[in-house]
């Protein structure tokens, strides 16, 4: 191939077509709305293969061979294909100027479904010009190389082929290998042995790519930039004085200073919003080069938020998103950093430590750090936790730290003394432009003030009532805009002005008092679910769901009752409008019951076309805080007798798993991730798109809901959800939820028998002792329902979060997240613990469960014992998965707790060894005394002594009453 012009337009067919196919493929998985930097792609792509095709067209007649003849036709395909993709991609883009990004999501994501067809057939041809390129490509090069040997030159063929096979795991390396290959062989392909050389250094640099991948993925968890997102910018008007040198030390401290630099201020002051605006401004990467001097520079940061998930409040959660971000800004830290560690191994806070410290010795004097952490006081452990662990991260002079918090006690006595400032002190000018900008840009007030001159006085009177809190600004001109829409006189303004609370605290009790008498139900219904929500580390529901609070009101089992629309084609096919109409239905009624309070927020994590895009929180910690500690009886009383958070919130959960497919729930956008590396961005993409996940993750979020609260929760709701999980997913419900040595007892029966066996391996304690059935009638031929049960409340058992990913375990730790429950919450790609708790073995053995069952116990006993014969580190790490305190799964009083129980019942050791268990009478007490000790195994052989004694008199009573009655 002579003429390089030729190879350039190879390879902008590869990329024309991979990025079509990308496009298509979207459209064709369902629900994956095509982003504009795509479309534009291939806009800009189809220009350069026209340009290449002209300039192949300029070549001597004569110059091309017939094969290289054929490549060119391509590009008239290819012309053909954009006006097609052309047309698709404009069907798949946002809208400008649409009112909701959802609905227009929704229109996209419809427009796919009935597509589908059309769109299957676009792939297939462009698949056919990828393959018949391809095949010309390798006449073409063997003829270039000079190898006529068809043997030797199909195993160089084969070689490319494989590689392309293990690019395709990543699916952004699909073409793109290719396409780099067409760029070398441009300058270096003359030889078969350069062509086995390209080979070998395109499979080493998958490898390696896939090792970086499989790693970073342990750091990433899916909020990890929840919180930074919904952090509003920084007003045009305000901090303008951050880089000042005159108001400021921040500015010298980039530049040359060391340690921390402390930003503080009171609740509501903007400390969130100016750490943002920090972090993102020019001038501090300016700034920090200087200080780096020539070296390398890493910038990361890390938001608390108190009203988040665990891992936006803990250590756990600061320590992996900073050293996340440290490894993918420096690859080369990746070897010494997960070179020891298994992949997909769960980190603990040590480990994080310890790699911090490993990176900061690898930095040397060619790295620098500096982190920007925000909201010390949202961490949810004691402030010495929190400010122990950040000095620990300060190890050497290349590292320093920005943080911020509230001016508490043991923060003020740890960083008193470090540069810094108050905000609060700093903010009356930037409350001042605020305010003007906000109400002078209004047209109203803008009207209002020509006519009299004195409303200029409402401006400078609330920022000299702000006293430096932000918030209460924002609050006061949300709620003064509403008389200025009215056109109200000054006077009216004034005392509107005037009567305002002077505290955050004040103001919130204003606004709830001021909210219509005859929505204080349904607002104080949508407050308690919040605050529990928040409480219990759960994810906020979605904007959809509080429409079901104002149902429940007059309708308690509204959710039972709803019949399963998921799988309705009609209603299928008018998705878009009914989602749109509860969208409307959802922000109109929010507003009119909580005002600000409670507010709509965007979650970047998943894209706009899932139900979870939207999510409701509360408007700021601030409010958290005041309803939690003043007013929590109020809105309980409010609420109306009988209310509970968790039975709305289980209803919640089934009506929206009734209502929308499964393909809403969930879905990741790519968004969050365009900071990412190509690799991670790709496998969080590819793990986090599947249908069996969304279905996996919807089913573990209601039942570990339930798992919780289940005392609270009507048995409508759990039954109606069972029997809509079996319909939903029909015989594999049991691989989606379950550990895989567990599914056989769940298939292995039908589904309509199996509620009662299943709410014992969920521990559903209360249920059980309502529902029982001693005799289950139709099913009394089919199982026996007590050693169902039992065998379930005795087994390890977990709620996966995350589709069991492909092979077998290989370490105990692996083994451990299969069969004993540990959840992985960093990745969430594990198991939700559930340990077997003794009072639910105690009330199936009180409802008539057989304990005297020997392989039941002897198998608990067993498992046990193979778990502590694990190193020290796993079962460390496994009892901290599966939660403190002597619930845990391999707690040693957990586990005495339940022989206890089984012994009381009826349980017996066998005399001797045999094929069930090495476990006897004689070696019980050896095997047992280093977890159960002296004391306990003593307690066991009292118990079992007494039912022998209790057992041998019965013998005697009832041989002397048949020999009496003979």
């Amino acid at each position: 191939m002579a003429e390089l012009a030729l190879l350039g337009l190879v390879a902008n067919i590869f990329q024309f077509v991979e990025t079509g196919i990308k496009i298509a493929s979207s459209a064709r998985d369902v629900y994956q709305c095509a982003e504009n930097f795509q479309t534009r792609e291939i806009r800009l792509l189809l220009e350069d293969i026209k340009q290449t095709g002209e300039e192949v067209a300029k070549l001597p007649h004569g110059a091309l061979s017939d094969d290289e003849l054929a490549i060119c036709k391509y590009s008239e395909e290819c012309n053909s294909i954009a006006a097609e993709l052309d047309v698709l991609a404009a069907k798949l883009s946002k809208k400008d100027g649409t009112k909701s990004r959802t609905l227009d999501s929704m229109r996209i994501a419809i427009y796919n479904h009935r597509k589908r067809n059309e769109i299957q057939e676009l792939v297939t041809r462009l698949n056919r010009v990828d393959g018949r390129l391809r095949t010309k490509l390798q006449k073409v090069l063997r003829q270039e190389a000079g190898t006529e040997d068809d043997e030797t030159w199909s195993r160089v063929m084969a070689a490319v082929e494989r590689v392309d096979v293990k690019a395709g795991i990543l699916d952004f390396t699909q073409g793109h290998v290719l396409e780099k290959a067409a760029q070398t062989l441009k300058a270096q392909l003359r030889t078969e042995a350069l062509v086995g050389d390209l080979v070998k250094m395109f499979a080493e640099e998958i490898r390696t790519r896939q090792y970086y991948q499989s790693h970073m993925d342990t750091l990433v968890f899916q909020d990890i930039k929840q919180r930074y997102s919904d952090i509003d910018l920084a007003h045009q008007v305000t901090f303008k004085w951050a880089f000042d040198r005159k108001h400021t030390e921040f500015a010298h401290w980039l530049e040359s200073g060391s340690g921390f630099f402390w930003v503080h201020g009171l609740a509501g002051s903007g400390k969130s919003t100016l750490m943002k605006y920090l972090y993102e401004h020019t001038s501090t990467k300016a700034l920090l080069r200087e200080w780096a001097k020539g070296r390398k520079l890493v910038t990361a940061s890390f938001f608390f938020w108190a009203l988040g998930t665990r891992m936006q409040k803990s250590q756990l959660g600061l320590l992996q998103s900073l050293l996340f971000q440290l490894v993918r800004a420096d690859t080369s830290l990746a070897t010494a950093l997960f070179s020891s560690r298994s992949r997909n191994e769960p980190w603990t806070v040590a480990e994080l430590r310890e790699a911090f410290k490993t990176a900061s010795t690898l930095a040397g004097d060619h790295t620098k750090y500096c982190f920007f952490i925000d909201g010390l006081d949202e961490y949810e452990g004691h402030e010495t936790d929190i400010i122990s662990t950040i000095s620990d991260l300060l190890h050497s002079s290349n590292i320093k730290i920005c943080l911020s918090s509230r001016p508490w006690n043991r923060f003020r006595e740890a960083y008193a003394k470090c540069p810094g400032l108050t905000l609060e002190y700093l903010t009356k000018t930037d409350i001042l432009e605020y305010t003007k900008f906000e109400l002078l840009s209004n047209s109203s007030f803008q009207r209002t003030m020509e006519m009299d001159p004195r409303c200029n006085y409402i401006i400078t009177q609330i920022s000299d009532q702000a006293r430096g809190v932000f918030l209460w600004v924002f609050l006061v001109i949300r709620n003064l805009l509403r008389d200025i829409t009215s056109q109200e006189p000054f006077d009216h303004l004034q005392r509107r002005v005037n009567e305002l609370p002077r505290t955050l605290e004040d103001y919130f009790q204003r606004i709830f008092d001021r909210i219509d008498a005859i929505y204080r139900q349904q607002t104080a219904r949508l407050f308690l679910v919040a605050l529990h929500l928040e409480e219990h580390n759960e994810d906020p529901l979605p904007l959809m769901a509080y429409t079901c609070l104002e149902v429940e009101v007059q309708h308690p089992t509204y959710a039972a009752r709803q019949r399963l629309l998921a799988r309705d084609p009609k209603w299928l096919e008018c998705l878009p409008e009914n989602v749109a109409e509860y969208q409307r239905t959802a922000m109109t009624r929010l507003d009119d019951r909580c005002k600000d309070l409670l507010q709509p927020r965007r979650n970047e994590s998943f894209h706009p076309a899932s139900l979870h895009h939207f999510h409701i929180s509360l408007l700021h910690r601030t409010v958290r805080d005041f309803f939690r500690d003043n007013y929590y009886g109020t809105l309980l009383e409010k609420a109306g007798e009988g209310f509970s958070p968790e039975g709305s919130i289980a209803n919640c959960f089934l009506w929206l798993f009734k209502t929308f497919p499964i393909t809403l729930f969930f879905y990741p956008s790519l968004k969050e991730r365009e900071g990412l590396s190509d690799e991670v961005r790709v496998q969080v993409h590819k793990s986090r798109q599947q249908n069996d996940y969304k279905m996996s993750h919807a089913l573990y979020q209601f039942w570990s809901h339930v798992m919780k609260n289940e005392s609270s929760i009507d048995d409508q709701t759990i039954e109606s959800f069972f029997e809509t999980m079996v319909t939903y997913c029909d015989q594999d419900w049991p691989l989606l939820i379950v550990p895989l040595g567990l599914t056989g007892y769940f298939t292995n029966y039908p589904p309509e028998i199996l509620l009662i066996p299943w709410a014992s391996y969920l521990n559903l304690e209360s249920y059980l002792r309502r529902n029982w059935i001693s005799d289950p009638g139709r099913a009394k031929d089919q199982l026996d329902y007590g050693t169902l049960a039992l065998r379930l409340a005795l087994e390890p058992r977990g709620i996966l979060a995350l589709p069991r990913s492909a092979g077998n375990a290989t370490t105990p730790l692996q083994l451990a997240k299969e069969h004993h429950g540990s959840f992985n919450q960093a990745s969430g790609s594990a198991l939700s613990p559930a340990p077997i708790r003794p009072s639910a073995v105690r009330t199936l053995l009180a409802l008539g469960c057989d304990a005297t069952d020997r392989k039941l116990g002897l198998a608990f006993l067993e498992r046990f014992r193979q778990a502590r014969r694990w190193d020290a580190k796993t079962v460390l790490e496994l009892a901290q998965a599966a939660g403190s305190g002597e619930r845990a799964y391999l707690s040693n009083r957990n586990v005495f707790e339940v022989t206890r129980a089984l012994f009381e019942h009826g349980f017996s050791i066998p005399l001797a060894p045999h094929a069930e268990s090495v476990l006897c009478k004689a070696n019980f007490g050896v095997l047992f005394r280093p977890y159960f000790g002296a004391e306990g195994i003593a307690e066991l052989a009292g118990i079992r002594r007494r039912l022998q004694e209790e057992l041998s008199l019965t013998r005697r009573l009832t041989r002397a009453f048949w020999a009496a009655g003979s």
